[in-house]
């Protein structure tokens, strides 16, 4: 709830809601775009979220979706030991998969594109750290004490997502 009261703060008059479409918020509300970062995958049913949101979007509305790609080619390369395999990410999807999703549910998807995230340094050290990797963890903690980047300064990273632009058919 963190974002969503600096959210209130900086968007004075704003609405928002920490929780799923299913939740129902906003009764009677249409929506002209519902925007999902890093939220799909911890869904029990995406599916089911996916519809209700197309049930409230306006008639020519967009969905975007950051999600992992588990087809990804960051994926392939990492293997077992892929960022994005977490217990807390219930689903993953392919790009097919995403698209054989929206499909069903009444969607075209009209983009996709791989996801760049703005991480720190510090946060990748601490990551490493809470998901170790054999070889490369141990590595990272030797040469952290003395890597010259400042800790704190955002990089553009690609970690295996997607960003997905839909649109209601």
């Amino acid at each position: 709830t963190e974002a969503i009261d600096a959210a209130r703060r900086a968007v004075t008059g704003a609405s928002f809601h920490a929780g799923t479409m299913a939740d129902v918020p906003f009764p009677g509300e249409e929506f002209d775009a519902v925007v999902m970062v890093d939220f799909i995958e911890h869904v029990r049913s995406p599916e089911h979220e996916l519809a209700t949101i197309a049930e409230r979007l306006a008639a020519q509305g967009k969905l975007v979706i950051s999600t992992p790609r588990v087809d990804s080619g960051v994926r392939r390369m990492t293997g077992k030991y892929w960022p994005q395999y977490r217990e807390e990410h219930l689903t993953y999807f392919s790009e097919s998969g995403m698209h054989a999703v929206m499909q069903r549910i009444g969607f075209t998807i009209t983009q996709i594109v791989p996801t760049k995230k703005m991480l720190t340094p510090a946060y990748l050290y601490g990551q490493a750290l809470a998901y170790p990797i054999p070889g490369v963890t141990p590595l990272i903690k030797l040469v952290w004490p003395v890597l010259p980047l400042p800790r704190h300064r955002p990089l553009g990273l690609r970690f295996g997502e997607m960003t997905v632009v839909a649109q209601r058919r």
